[in-house]
């Protein structure tokens, strides 16, 4: 991840590198609720999860309770991820 960010901006293109930083924000945010989802599953509290990001039990139930249908923003990064990594 590192390496990529570096290489990003080694090149000198900082918008390329600004975009490929909000399509790595969507899709962590994605990652950040089937994880809290899944703990939750496997017996984590609500309290538990939203303090350990820093928000409220509420705030987390509230984020990440259900899975989001994916939006365009996510679907037009995972589409950009996935064909950068064709590349």
């Amino acid at each position: 991840m590192r390496a990529r960010m570096s290489e990003a901006l080694a090149d000198g293109d900082a918008l390329r590198a600004l975009a490929a930083a909000r399509d790595l924000r969507a899709l962590l945010y994605e990652w950040e609720g089937i994880l809290a989802r899944k703990g939750v599953a496997e017996g984590a509290s609500w309290e538990e999860i939203g303090a350990l990001l820093g928000v409220s039990r509420q705030a987390a139930w509230t984020r990440y309770r259900s899975p989001a249908m994916e939006t365009p923003a996510i679907r037009e990064a995972r589409e950009r991820v996935a064909k950068a990594r064709r590349k």
